[in-house]
């Protein structure tokens, strides 16, 4: 052969190795080839010899395949004669998981030879709880092995294994009878083995759902999952996750047996036929997409510390797509106002769903600390309660339905307080709320909210006054005749007090003017700011204040003499008159202004002066 003449060399068994070896493997064929060419080629005195050669090559052929089949196919055991064979027997032709089961495997030598320590193992699915076993004494339930006796030539018998066979329905289950022996006078162990496949057409452990017909894209519905044993046997460690797919969720699920624990219902035992119930409500935010929710539960048991599930449940559930958008703005775009005033709230429903809605019914949370509810309630047709004004369908026949495309406007007043006295630089925030009935679907209520947008509440300065002989107590403040007499001086304390309410002020100016038979003393006395200044030539007091914060107060006193004329004989004249107050709120950035009415000696909050007399004599 040419490969091995040229590989066959030196050379190549150090440069290529793996070559020189496969020449040196077809060597001897080589050699062969040259010793017939050297003596038999074109030589026919030796035919007779060549063709017993071929004839002794060919039956070697033979006798090699032969030996061969012979070989790969002899099998020196008798498993072929040995039956084995698995039975099952239930109440039911078709078996569900929980089923009561009784498998009877049997077994016969019919072989000619006696077989010794034979044992036979039955491996169960890991859902089977054993009950009974026959021959119970000669079974170790630990290897779940039977140790049986001798079998002679075409002796047989049988065992039986009982219990309740838990599984996943669907899904195939294998039980495997093994039956292991020694034929008499030989050592090696032989095995045979028969398999059962089985599915369970369904569970013991029966679940149910109680929901509407359909569910909207966004919202909530009630619903109730049943489960139910209909074994014949208590169900021990049940458990139903309670996650469901994306846009689907549970919310305040009450169960009447077990607890919710980690999302799952966990029922420690449900006895023969009975029933329990898990009432929660379901939420759906699905995508405008979806036209289908699917809801699927699996519950499972604990079988041998295994958990196995049991029947899944289902149901599909077209999805309707309400869609109410609320625009909601103020009138004249406000962004902020003054303590005391009234806003408009606007509010634009329209209706962009695929679903007519009925009884619409629009809430609004109410900052009872800023807005004024007894007005509130006269501005507007509508109920207020426990801090909600609620409009509804009885109140506006409008809000019966709104159909498809269908556009509904309302207006709502909302009163601010002329002096809200909690925290500081309020905001008015409004969060209207709608809820309504859909068509044709009881039960499921709509809902949907929207933001106003935030009102900023600037702060009220309180300026108040009063003119005093004596104070409270019933200490003289004044001096001079009282009643006041013609012609001569009697002089009185004017107070004044600012409060500011929410939102710090600044820039504070308090002016006044004094009649021209009223003197500025000179006396006067402030908790902050400057003292009171007088201007002879005006007749103008005036004081000022950088700022004044939230909740805080100054007081402004000063003493003022009156001189009455004879004209004045019989009244109480007026000794201070024109009092404005001046700020600009910081919150709001807006200017602030107050008055307060002329201020005569009448002595309205001082009882002492007035019984003594306040009109001139």
């Amino acid at each position: 052969m040419r490969f091995v003449q040229e590989h066959f060399t030196t050379r190549h068994l150090f440069h290529k190795p793996h070559k020189w070896f496969l020449a040196f493997l077809l060597s001897p064929i080589h050699f062969l080839e040259l010793h017939y060419k050297n003596k038999y080629h074109l030589n026919f005195q030796h035919a007779k010899k060549l063709f017993v050669f071929d004839m002794v090559l060919l039956f070697t052929a033979s006798l090699l395949f032969a030996a061969t089949i012979f070989w790969f196919t002899y099998n020196p055991t008798i498993t072929n004669l040995i039956f084995l064979s698995i039975d099952t027997s239930s109440s039911d032709t078709k078996i569900i998981s929980g089923d009561f089961i009784t498998y009877t495997i049997a077994y016969q030598n019919k072989s000619n030879i006696k077989i010794v320590s034979p044992s036979l193992t039955i491996r169960l699915p890991i859902g089977f709880v054993i009950e009974a076993i026959a021959p119970k004494e000669s079974f170790n339930s630990a290897e779940r092995k039977f140790t049986l006796a001798d079998l002679h030539p075409q002796q047989h018998g049988q065992a039986t294994v009982s219990g309740w066979f838990y599984g996943t329905p669907d899904v195939e289950n294998k039980i495997t009878a093994i039956l292991e022996y020694t034929q008499e006078g030989k050592a090696s162990k032989e095995v045979k083995s028969t398999p059962l496949f089985q599915f369970h057409r369904g569970s013991v452990l029966k679940i149910g759902i109680n929901a509407p017909e359909k569910f909207i894209a966004t919202g909530s519905v009630p619903i109730k999952i049943t489960l139910t044993n209909t074994g014949k046997r208590t169900l021990n460690a049940i458990n139903l996750p309670l996650t469901l797919s994306a846009g689907l969720s549970f919310a305040d699920p009450k169960v009447d047996k077990g607890e919710i624990k980690n999302n799952q219902w966990q029922i420690t035992e449900l006895g023969i036929s009975e029933k329990t119930n898990l009432s929660a409500i379901l939420k759906t935010v699905l995508p405008e997409q979806i036209k289908t929710a699917v809801l699927k539960l699996t519950p499972s048991l604990e079988i041998n510390e295994t958990k196995i599930a049991q029947n899944t449940v289902e149901k599909n559930f077209p999805v309707l797509h309400p869609q109410v958008s609320i625009q909601s703005y103020w009138t004249d775009q406000l962004t902020k106002i003054q303590s005391g005033q009234t806003l408009e709230l606007n509010l634009s429903l329209v209706n962009n769903g695929d679903i007519d809605l009925n009884n619409l019914e629009i809430t609004l949370p109410i900052q009872n600390e800023i807005i004024n509810t007894d007005k509130l309630i006269n501005l507007n047709t509508g109920s207020y309660k426990n801090k909600i004004l609620t409009i509804h369908s009885k109140h506006d026949a409008g809000l019966l339905t709104l159909a498809k495309n269908q556009t509904k406007n309302l207006k709502i007043k909302i009163p601010i307080l002329e002096s809200p006295n909690v925290g500081a630089d309020l905001v008015l925030k409004i969060k209207p709320e709608l809820k309504a009935d859909i068509s044709d679907l009881t039960g499921v209520v709509y809902k949907t909210e929207t933001s106003a947008p935030e009102i900023k509440i600037g702060t009220r300065l309180d300026l108040t006054g009063e003119v005093r002989y004596y104070t409270v107590d019933g200490d003289q403040l004044g001096r001079g005749p009282l009643p006041p007499q013609v012609g001569k001086e009697t002089k009185y304390w004017t107070l004044l007090k600012i409060t500011n309410t929410t939102s710090k002020v600044t820039d504070l100016i308090l002016t006044g003017e004094l009649p021209d038979h009223v003197a500025w003393t000179g006396k006067n006395s402030v908790s902050r700011g400057s003292s009171v200044i007088f201007n002879e030539k005006t007749k103008m007091i005036s004081w000022s204040l950088n700022s004044l914060s939230p909740q805080q107060t100054v007081g402004i006193y000063f003493e003022l003499a009156l001189t009455p004329t004879a004209e004045q004989t019989g009244t109480a004249p007026i000794i201070l008159q024109n009092v404005q107050l001046r700020a600009t709120d910081d919150f709001i950035k807006e200017k602030i202004t107050d008055t307060l009415p002329d201020f005569d000696v009448s002595l309205v909050k001082d009882k002492i002066g007035r019984e003594k007399g306040v009109e001139v004599e």
